[in-house]
Parts: structure tokens; C-alpha cells; sequence
């Protein structure tokens, strides 16, 4: 009988760790779509605004700007935290 019900547990144990993997899967592709989202909106609009208060910068330097603004933003986000973040995010 014992045996029967550590089956049954590590049967269930296996089909949560599963549901765990793939919701944290399917967080981290969220996630990465939502960065990807914002980065692009970001992108648009601080290129509208760099191209009409500095138009003479090139495609590049308004890139690297905004890049050094995002880096700036990610700073202020608490070592903890941000030592839990993806490599890529911070």
C-alpha cells in the first residue's frame, strides 16, 4: 500500500515540477516579448523626440542615448532584485 501511495506522489510531484517548467517558461517569453514591446515603443518615441530637439544626431548616437537613458532607469532597480532578472534585462 505504501509503495502504491509513493507512486502516487511522485507520479503528481513530476506532473507539478512539469506545470512549474512550463509556466515559467511561458512567464520569460512574456516577459520577453513585453521588454521587446517597450523597447520598441521607447525607441519610436525617443526618436521622434531626439530627431526634434537634436536632429542633427545620427541613427546610432540616438540609439547609444537612449540605451545609456534605459541604463540609467535599470539602475535604480535594487541589487536583489536585479540579481534575479534574466541577463539580457539588466
Amino acid at each position: 500500500m505504501s509503495s502504491d501511495v509513493f507512486g502516487v506522489i511522485s507520479r503528481f510531484d513530476a506532473i507539478l515540477q512539469t506545470a512549474e517548467e512550463s509556466a515559467i517558461k511561458q512567464i520569460f517569453q512574456a516577459l520577453g516579448t513585453s521588454y521587446a514591446n517597450l523597447e520598441n515603443s521607447l525607441r519610436r518615441s525617443h526618436d521622434k523626440y531626439v530627431a526634434a530637439a537634436q536632429p542633427n544626431l545620427t541613427g546610432l548616437q540616438r540609439s547609444a542615448l537612449l540605451l545609456q537613458e534605459i541604463e540609467d532607469l535599470l539602475n535604480l532597480i535594487p541589487p536583489g532584485v536585479a540579481a534575479t532578472l534574466e541577463p539580457g534585462v539588466a
